[in-house]
């Protein structure tokens, strides 16, 4: 297999099974450290008809996160859906409508706690989806961009992208969450002596992103097509961006990098006891005159005490209330670990 690294290094693996230090093969069923997320881009080329080799293939990679581009897959194929589940992965599927082919999907460990941002403008020059994912240290987005290069049915020139691209960083940019942005942008961003490769480079500077793939190829036939994204904080989380030659079908190849966050569990790892008051349930009536024979009543109970005094008759007296006509209740209650505020900016 050949095993590339954000240096530019690649080369076959040794008869001996030699890699680099970082390169050899993980327990699919461990991270070797945690808080870690191992986060992968691939552009499938039909994951509907080889997703058991692309699963087999993240399996092996210890992929924790992978943004699909060309996933084939449509709104029907509840039997595909039902599969993946059963690999041991959830998918937030955002199929190509009204012809075939095209698709973006996101395939997450079942572990992590993944939310879908359905309010994206639809570019007519690329495909994109966008989930949220929480962290310890703050949300994280990451976002799937799928762009076909020109043909018969893509009739949309490079320049169209790029100015649709920048319109979309701009939106990108009022939204919470740090990006990472990651998928198959079908330029050829090892030539940066050419006119759009270029041009794209001067749109992501004008974003502060960083283009963080190794300049090498990810695609059989050559190129440096399939990017990641990011700005430089985010950038420095990440440990060696690795290009898998093989491992599928597909003519792209897999990358990947770890992220040095820790993720929250999801909602059904992690449940929250809550106490609580049914205040409905007061008999407004009784809840009266047993105020009245209360000492808070009785102005003869508290007349002459100093004001500390009066204040902890009244504290006293109302929590006994409370706990006769509206006792504690505690239930389980899902846990939210991203701001609730943050929610309707998604």
């Amino acid at each position: 297999a050949v095993v590339s690294t954000q240096s530019g290094h690649y080369g076959r693996e040794s008869t001996d099974k030699k890699l680099l230090p970082t390169e050899g093969k993980r327990n699919p069923t461990k991270k070797i450290r945690e808080g870690f997320l191992r986060i992968g881009t691939l552009n499938a080329r039909s994951f509907s008809s080889k997703s058991v080799e692309v699963m087999e293939h993240l399996k092996d990679e210890s992929c924790d996160i992978c943004l699909i581009q060309e996933t084939f897959l449509r709104e029907e194929e509840k039997a595909k859906l039902q599969e993946i589940q059963d690999y041991g992965w959830n998918i937030i599927s955002n199929p190509r409508k009204h012809r075939s082919g095209g698709g973006v999907a996101i395939l997450y460990r079942k572990h992590l706690k993944i939310q879908s941002n359905l309010k994206v403008t639809k570019p007519k020059s690329f495909q994109v989806m966008e989930v949220t994912i929480c962290t310890k240290t703050g949300m994280m987005r990451l976002v799937n961009v799928y762009r076909p290069g020109y043909s018969r049915k893509a009739r949309h020139t490079a320049c169209f992208f790029l100015e649709e691209f920048g319109e979309y960083l701009d939106e990108l940019a009022m939204k919470p969450g740090e990006p990472i942005i990651a998928g198959d942008f079908n330029f050829h961003v090892e030539r940066p002596e050419e006119l759009y490769p270029k041009k794209f480079q001067m749109l992501l500077e004008e974003h502060d992103l960083l283009q963080c793939t190794p300049l090498i190829p990810t695609h059989e036939e050559g190129g440096t097509l399939d990017l990641v994204l990011s700005s430089e904080a985010v950038q420095s989380k990440m440990g060696p961006r690795r290009v898998l030659v093989d491992g599928t079908k597909s003519d792209h190849y897999l990358v990947h990098f770890d992220l040095n966050v820790e993720p929250t569990a999801t909602d059904g790892d992690r449940p929250q006891s809550i106490t609580y008051r049914n205040f409905n349930d007061i008999d407004l009536e009784v809840f009266r005159r047993d105020i009245s024979l209360s000492p808070i009543g009785n102005e003869t109970s508290w007349s002459g005490s100093s004001l500390d005094e009066v204040v902890e008759t009244y504290n006293s007296s109302l929590k006994q209330l409370m706990d006769k006509h509206a006792p504690v209740n505690t239930k389980k209650e899902k846990s939210t670990d991203c701001d609730s505020a943050l929610i309707p900016l998604l």
